[in-house]
């Protein structure tokens, strides 16, 4: 094919650095998010039983990666613990029930997993709450982690001082790509959960950046480029071997794959020199975490092969796209983004193994003041049932992805036709190999087991599509 022509190229270089930019939460997320975190932590030094070396506001929250619905990760580093914490979450569990009106915790929304706790606020705002283990010898963790490898995610929050080092650090606009990547990844569907699926697109964003800078040099590096190079390193993830090392300073570097094999992995050298396992490293495929080194998400024990070869579908697939509808200058603006980031149709994703909806009503434009998804539950087994809580999930995901092409990628042009379009389209290929879907209805929400409310802004003025489910 033909090169782009160089108007073409910076129409949709802008047009894609833009987008990027646009999927940051909104300020009033950090304002609200970062003031009521630092209660429940005020609260949990106060009343909790254990004392503190440390707390942060982790994940995509603090490493400003994040994308639309974020959700708010908060680490408390606990002194004098050991694996399991357990006892930990049950005392942290106690503090946030007694305190939860005080603390502007929603009534009952407080649910406990093996590492974890989860709340939402009354304003929505989601949180996953983790208690990590004080590191105080770094090295003496990594023996722990070497002699069992399989607990190392257990140790992921005691690290989450490096995770937010490691991409604060990142050149240019490699957050804006980190932000693209982490979009596109959240409209696909695996079937089952992907572990530490947004880690990896950030590493693999980093790596598609390089050495090269923003913008200089003979051949610049572009948002264009940059996402096709990060759906080539997915489309080839089960030959992808990726590990960083730190090089003085701040400064993180890729290693090569000659330094991969020259590295001595043994726990008694100079730490900065242990980046994996031997056995890790021996592998056709990794990407290794830069803060916690003997944590592989290409791991069979994070996620299996059926998992990894998805992802190099699902890039390969979305390449291709890219490739063929960046030379049709008929798509512009909101039409490029759409074809871009487009759900896959139904049969690839396997969508016909979920327990779609019989019934589905749908507002277009339902006043809503929050900048926050809602969910409003009717019937309980539909958040405790597997098929059809991971339906409602990846009805939601595409929802989001159809609705925010839309409504950031034309903010000032878009109109509320267009929503209702994108909607209609988005469920139509949805349901494409499902015949038990009844008539779209517009009104009747009440009598639905499940209502989501997915937010946009229409000349300024908030709104929601009100999204509604209902199952024989």
């Amino acid at each position: 094919m033909e090169p782009l022509w160089d108007g073409r190229r910076k129409e949709l270089e802008l047009l894609l650095k833009e987008f990027g930019v646009s999927l940051k939460c909104p300020e009033k997320f950090y304002e609200e998010g970062s003031a009521l975190a630092e209660e429940v932590f005020k609260i949990l030094q106060q009343k909790s039983k254990y004392t503190f070396a440390g707390r942060y506001k982790g994940g995509s929250f603090g490493k400003k990666t994040d994308v639309l619905e974020a959700d708010l990760d908060l680490v408390v580093v606990c002194n004098r613990v050991h694996l399991p914490l357990k006892e930990v979450l049950d005392d942290f569990e106690k503090v946030l029930t007694l305190y939860g009106k005080e603390l502007k915790i929603k009534e009952n929304s407080i649910k406990k997993t093996e590492r974890s706790l989860y709340f939402c606020f009354d304003n929505l705002i989601e949180v996953d709450l983790l208690p990590a283990v004080y590191i105080h010898n770094q090295e003496d963790i990594w023996k722990k982690i070497e002699m069992d490898p399989k607990n190392s995610f257990y140790y992921n929050p005691s690290f989450v001082d490096k995770q937010i080092a490691f991409l604060k650090c990142q050149p240019g606009d490699t957050h804006t790509l980190i932000r693209l990547v982490k979009y596109w990844f959240k409209n696909l569907y695996f079937e089952k959960h992907v572990m530490g699926g947004s880690a990896m697109m950030e590493l693999i964003s980093v790596a598609a950046v390089g050495q090269k800078n923003w913008g200089k040099g003979p051949r610049p590096l572009t948002m264009l480029k940059a996402f096709h190079k990060a759906l080539d390193i997915i489309a080839n993830l089960d030959s992808l071997r990726l590990a960083f090392s730190l090089k003085g300073g701040s400064k993180w570097k890729r290693l090569s794959d000659a330094e991969l094999h020259l590295q001595n992995t043994n726990i008694s050298d100079i730490v900065p020199k242990v980046i994996g396992l031997q056995t890790t490293l021996e592998k056709k495929c990794f990407i290794i975490d830069p803060a916690n080194p003997f944590q592989n998400f290409l791991d069979e024990g994070m996620n299996s092969a059926d998992v990894i070869q998805k992802m190099k579908t699902f890039a390969t697939e979305t390449q291709n796209t890219l490739k063929e509808i960046e030379r049709d200058v008929k798509l512009h603006g909101t039409k490029f983004l759409l074809a871009l980031f487009k759900p896959h149709p139904a049969a690839l994703t396997n969508l016909t193994t979920l327990l779609l909806p019989n019934y589905v009503t749908i507002d277009y434009d339902y006043p809503y003041s929050s900048p926050y998804c809602d969910m409003e539950v009717r019937k309980q087994e539909v958040v405790t049932d597997r098929k059809m809580k991971n339906a409602m999930k990846a009805l939601k995901r595409r929802l989001l992805s159809a609705i925010n092409a839309v409504a950031k990628g034309n903010p000032d042009k878009f109109t509320a036709t267009d929503i209702e379009n994108v909607v209609n389209e988005c469920v139509k290929t949805s349901f494409e190999l499902n015949d038990d879907l009844a008539t779209v209805k517009r009104d009747g929400h009440e009598e639905m087991d499940i209502t989501l409310s997915i937010p946009y802004k229409l000349c300024r003025q908030p709104y929601a599509v009100r999204f509604s489910m209902k199952w024989e």
